[in-house]
């Protein structure tokens, strides 16, 4: 009975001495009794379960996450993200979705508290690649260039880059970069100087970043300003206007007196000088973007005519309100002797002019060589002897076409001069003949040309007939135009 007695002392001891080895050491007892506790809202005791349960497994991740969970409940948001940084700094005892969703909490309660300076730093410091590609919204990384610093023969179009959206911010004179100063949204042309380049880059969450700086020594060449072929001046024969540049470069001119840059007219080819003052300024812009020095030129051309800048002007008037963009069918007598009545004092003077213009129109429907002036050559005493034979040879006019026919469709855009032998026609071998084409809407369409005895004025005639085709083809283009 008594053994009975002692064993069952025994057996009660044992059993005793179990719960409280259970109570004390048993991990899972102190999780659940933690858990138990934050279910009826007392979470500073689950806390104390939790901290002697961290006693038997100090590396336990449940534990830590379930402790910042409660301490972020009670707005211990430190407490909370000192708990969780544990498992930060001591990422390799942990898997990796555990160092991730710590980094993941950590950076929420930094965001509720708005304090995103803290979440960069936090980042900045982080080499697990996986969480910064993450997390990359909340970096603010220097602003990357896209040419190294150095010294350069060529325009740079230097491209400033960021790692995720916000804004940057830089200097070219080395001063340091701020909210104030220029905000990049597109390439910085460099010039040549010298530039030293400040950058900082804060993203949306104001958050700024260290700022980097690059030096650029640009040495770009120069190109030489256009040469323009007629110089300033009063004149009183018509001239071309031809500018030439430096090979890669293009030419750019305006002539309302401003400075022309890229936005100006491109310059393509030799311009008709205007009747009365002009002033022209003349650009060479290169391919990397280089402007020249500018070539400015004034005129001032006074025609031996009767026909004024003032008559000139109205007549352009006419022309563009009532035939410009019409077919050529509609310039006829009637139309024109009904716009006369509206020119009042001029009509007389104009009127002559609108009829030219007429016949001009009525011209380019047909495709036939017109001759005018054949009887002005019987004045030359170069044509005493063969004056009949050489005015037949005009009036039957084939074989003249033939010659003319050849040279529209050339291709060529430049006089074509045939003197004395040079002519292929006996008939012609002791005249000269000048010609060139006009294009109307930008194809070859016809040509002008002169007939006339070899002691031709040259010099004078080719830029006058060059001047003519030109302004022929540009009516034409004008009149025709739908």
């Amino acid at each position: 009975m008594a053994a009975a007695i002692v064993f069952c002392i025994f057996a009660a001891s044992i059993g005793i001495a179990g719960v409280y080895w259970h109570r004390n050491y048993s991990l899972s007892y102190q999780i659940g009794k933690a858990k138990e506790c934050a279910q009826g809202g007392q979470y500073t005791q689950a806390i104390i379960y939790l901290e002697k349960a961290r006693t038997l497994d100090g590396e336990n991740g449940e534990i830590l996450f379930l402790m910042a969970d409660y301490y972020y409940i009670q707005e211990k948001y430190e407490l909370a993200i000192d708990t969780l940084i544990e498992i930060v700094e001591a990422e390799e005892r942990y898997s990796e979705a555990e160092v991730e969703s710590a980094y993941d909490k950590v950076i929420s309660i930094y965001s509720k508290m708005e304090d995103y300076q803290a979440i960069h730093e936090l980042l900045s410091d982080c080499t697990n690649e996986a969480v910064v590609n993450l997390f990359q919204q909340f970096i603010a990384k220097p602003p990357e260039f896209s040419f190294v610093e150095g010294n350069y023969e060529e325009v740079l179009p230097l491209k400033l880059s960021a790692n995720t959206s916000g804004k940057i911010y830089y200097t070219l004179d080395g001063s340091t970069p701020d909210e104030k100063s220029e905000i990049y949204t597109a390439p910085i042309f460099l010039e040549t100087g010298e530039y030293t380049v400040k950058a900082c880059f804060i993203n949306d969450y104001g958050v700024k970043s260290d700022i980097v700086s690059n030096t650029y020594r640009i040495d770009v060449l120069i190109p030489a300003a256009p040469e323009v072929s007629v110089y300033s001046g009063d004149y009183y024969e018509p001239y071309m206007i031809e500018a030439q540049a430096p090979e890669n470069c293009n030419i750019y001119y305006t002539t309302d007196s401003t400075d022309p840059t890229a936005d100006s007219t491109l310059y393509t080819s030799a311009i008709p000088m205007p009747l009365g003052k002009s002033v022209y300024k003349f650009v060479a812009i290169s391919e990397e973007g280089v402007a020249s020095e500018i070539t400015m030129r004034t005129y001032k051309l006074t025609l031996h005519t009767e026909i004024t800048v003032d008559m000139a002007e109205s007549f352009y008037n006419i022309v563009n309100a009532n035939f410009i963009g019409k077919p050529a069918a509609a310039m006829h007598i009637a139309k024109i002797q009904t716009l006369a009545v509206s020119l009042g004092e001029r009509s007389l003077d104009m009127t002559p002019l609108l009829v030219a213009l007429a016949d001009v129109a009525a011209m380019t429907e047909r495709t036939e060589l017109l001759l005018e002036g054949q009887s002005n050559l019987l004045g030359y005493k170069e044509y005493a002897e063969n004056a009949y034979e050489l005015i037949e040879f005009l009036r039957h006019g084939e074989l003249l076409g033939q010659i003319f026919s050849g040279y529209t469709n050339s291709g060529k855009h430049v006089p074509q001069v045939l003197i004395g032998q040079e002519n292929r026609f006996r008939e012609l071998q002791n005249s000269s003949m000048v010609f060139d084409n006009y294009e109307i809407a930008g194809h070859e369409s016809g040509t002008l040309g002169l007939i006339g005895p070899t002691r031709m004025d040259y010099a004078r005639l080719i830029p006058s007939l060059r001047y003519l085709t030109e302004i022929v083809g540009k009516m034409l283009s004008d009149t025709v135009e739908e």
